[in-house]
């Protein structure tokens, strides 16, 4: 009969999960490992876990760029459709004041074009530097020909004078034509007589002639129909629109451009100003700057110099090339060299076939072998200790030699050094005029524009 484990609150075994994590635990079979072994097991299991932890910060740091990338995304769509939403209004806003103030929808497109057109017209001439007053006169001109227009148009004064003029002028014609028949033909010819003055002075007659007739026409095709309120104050307001650029364009057509003005706006007038001021203020606080600047020119006039002084600027040069690129050390070198002989190089094999057969005759035994070689060497050495002192002797008087050389060699060609570009009396001479000649060059406009300064304040104070 079998025992029940006591079990906990949750209704589970305690008895049970002892069981499943001693099932769980790994079992060593056989016999234990050793030392290198349990090391690179713990090695191994090291470098398992820095992966698994390496692969679940990559993991991660993908789906946080995930919800990065989404977030960005669902920003850039909210950021796109309030846009949107900025664009319908705007059109909205037309067509909706088109409709309710002129009776369509279509005069809220028209007149919403081409109020968009002359704002973005307007942003150009201010970009420019075309002065505000300039515009806001044009805005203002153009307002007034837009109201004019709306009213004589509103209120059908044209139809009228031209209903009138036709029932005295063409009496025999019907009622519902005089009008039309009377501004279109009387308009188009004065529309052509002033075309055709236009282009006489501009050598075009027959153009003007015949874009004058129509517009005339066109004009008197509009003044003689009856024409509604609503219609008459869409066709204001259409004229405004389309004179406020235009007068702003004729009035910048005839004024021009200020292009230095253009261009002074993209100048750093003050920094520059002010670097010339302390150019000037260093100079004037600077008496040996021309002197400094003589001694440059005159060091570094070398092609004067050879030519009033070749032998001496050319042994300069060359003593300064033998010392500073080691002339003296090397000429040491083939000294000892002629003396004492080349010294012989690295063998590649320290042993020879002799003494390796030698060594071979000694015997196996390779403990007696380094015994007798280390009691030979010795030897070998003590016999020829007087000779390895003399050989010795002369190198180490060679190298303090070239040691106690080595410093003076260097001194004597920096000497050479600053000899070649030092300046003579008359290299430097000749560059000191020059430089003084140049500071007197560039100070004179300035005194001429002070000079000027000072007439133009007393001439205005006078």
């Amino acid at each position: 009969m079998g025992s029940s484990a006591p079990r906990n609150g949750s209704g589970n075994g305690s008895g049970d999960a002892a069981a499943s994590a001693d099932a769980a635990a790994p079992t060593v079979v056989g016999k234990p490992l050793g030392l290198r072994d349990q090391v690179a097991a713990t090695i191994g299991a090291g470098r398992r876990l820095i992966t698994a932890h390496v692969d679940l910060a990559k993991a991660e740091a993908g789906e946080i760029a995930g919800e990065v990338g989404r977030l960005v995304g669902l920003m850039a769509l909210a950021l796109g459709l309030l846009f949107m939403v900025g664009i319908m209004l705007t059109l909205g806003l037309l067509l909706f004041l088109g409709e309710w103030l002129f009776g369509s929808i279509g005069w809220g497109v028209l007149l919403g074009t081409i109020l968009l057109i002359d704002l973005a017209i307007v942003a150009v001439l201010l970009a420019l530097a075309v002065p505000g007053r300039r515009i806001a006169a044009a805005f203002g001109t153009a307002a007034v020909l837009g109201i004019v227009a709306a009213l004589v148009l509103g209120l059908d004064l044209t139809h009228r004078a031209w209903e009138a003029a036709a029932t005295q002028v063409l009496p025999n014609i019907a009622a519902g034509e005089r009008p039309r028949n009377l501004a279109v033909l009387s308009l188009a010819a004065i529309g052509a007589v002033v075309g055709l003055i236009g282009g006489l002075r501009r050598g075009g007659a027959w153009g003007g002639l015949v874009l004058g007739a129509v517009l005339g026409a066109i004009v008197g095709l509009v003044t003689s129909a009856a024409i509604a309120p609503t219609i008459g104050a869409a066709i204001g307001v259409l004229t405004w629109l389309i004179a406020w650029p235009t007068l702003a364009g004729i009035g910048v057509m005839r004024t021009g451009i200020d292009g230095e003005a253009f261009k002074q706006r993209f100048m750093p007038d003050q920094t520059i100003e002010l670097t010339k001021e302390t150019i000037e203020w260093v100079r004037a606080r600077t008496p040996l700057a021309p002197k400094f600047e003589a001694s440059g020119r005159a060091a570094f006039d070398i092609p004067a110099r050879l030519r009033r002084e070749p032998a001496k600027i050319a042994g300069s040069a060359a003593g300064a090339a033998f010392l500073l690129l080691g002339g003296p050390g090397r000429v040491v070198r083939g000294i000892r060299k002629a003396i004492f002989g080349k010294n012989a190089e690295t063998p590649k094999s320290m042993l020879p076939d002799e003494v390796e057969k030698t060594l071979k005759g000694l015997g196996a035994d390779g403990e007696k072998i380094r015994g007798t070689l280390e009691r030979e060497f010795a030897q070998f050495l003590e016999e020829k200790a007087p000779e390895r002192r003399d050989r010795d002797l002369g190198a180490a008087a060679g190298g303090l030699l070239a040691n106690v050389l080595r410093p003076l060699t260097i001194r004597a060609g920096r000497q050479l050094a600053e000899q070649l570009l030092n300046p003579d009396g008359a290299t430097l001479g000749e560059a000191l005029r020059r430089a003084r000649g140049g500071a007197a060059t560039s100070a004179k406009p300035d005194d001429a524009s002070r000079n000027g300064a000072k007439r133009d304040s007393s001439g205005s104070a006078g």
